[in-house]
């Protein structure tokens, strides 16, 4: 009876330890989550965007660095950006601006007005499924006399919509390490300082992770050896919501936004 009762409490011990242990093993990170759009704060430095198009010609004043494009379709080289090159086309009223990096296509950009109103149709695709951002812009002040009602300058003042393959994030963390995937994208990082690859991102090449804490990190992002962005990924107490903050190394923009546990 009494050897019954040790391999009970055996069984039971090993059980609680197993169960243990796995709990031990899931991060506040572990899972899916998902972009939520309603909690966006934008940048308290404004993002204004100074762009010229007269006489067939385009020119993005604000951009980091500044380009000029002619809009008759053909690759337009472009010096010092995460793309080397832009083609821009007229299309019913509206600016069709696509972005090229070694003569293949990243994002298509329709930029259309109405009024002081801009709206800027981003889909890239370069992921798995082609990600559709809508941005909304305010007009700040108007372009010269006779130019195109796109010229001027424009305020960013909503993220209206996110297509859902593009909202989707799924992460893991380990001791070491911490992992990635999104649509078609993703990479496995160690927390030791190193510069690892991001698969199928040809703008953000690589990354390398840093643990701040339990439920917090740090990810920084290259592309060709430069970096080019920083974000916080920090998980709520309760585990089901995630806050993010990023910084933009070329322009200095702050952008905060929530993701959301779905699995």
């Amino acid at each position: 009876m009494s050897r019954i009762s040790s391999s009970l409490r055996l069984f039971v011990g090993s059980a609680l330890m197993l169960g243990s242990m796995a709990a031990l093993a899931a991060s506040p990170f572990d899972g899916t989550w998902t972009t939520d759009l309603g909690n966006r704060e934008l940048s308290q430095k404004p993002v204004i965007v100074n762009v010229s198009l007269a006489n067939g010609v385009f020119i993005c004043s604000s951009c980091v660095p500044p380009y000029t494009a002619i809009t008759d379709g053909t690759d337009q080289p472009v010096a010092g950006h995460d793309f080397d090159a832009v083609a821009i086309t007229m299309e019913a009223g509206a600016a069709i601006v696509r972005i090229k990096l070694h003569g293949k296509l990243l994002q298509t950009q329709k930029i259309a007005v109405s009024g002081d109103t801009m709206t800027r149709q981003s889909t890239d695709v370069t992921v798995l499924k082609p990600d559709v951002q809508t941005t909304l812009w305010t007009r700040t002040a108007s372009g010269p006399p006779g130019s195109d009602p796109i010229s001027g300058s424009w305020q960013l003042t909503k993220v209206d919509s996110m297509s859902g393959a593009g909202a989707a994030y799924t992460y893991s963390m380990s001791a070491d390490s911490f992992t990635m995937s999104r649509n078609g994208q993703g990479y496995e990082a160690k927390f030791d300082g190193n510069q690892y690859q991001i698969a199928g991102d040809p703008r953000h090449d690589r990354v390398s992770v840093r643990k701040l804490g339990p439920t917090q990190i740090e990810e920084r992002e290259y592309q060709a050896g430069k970096l080019v962005q920083i974000a916080t990924l920090s998980v709520s107490a309760d585990g089901k919501s995630m806050d993010i903050d990023t910084i933009e190394v070329a322009t200095g923009h702050k952008d905060h936004y929530k993701r959301t546990k779905v699995s």
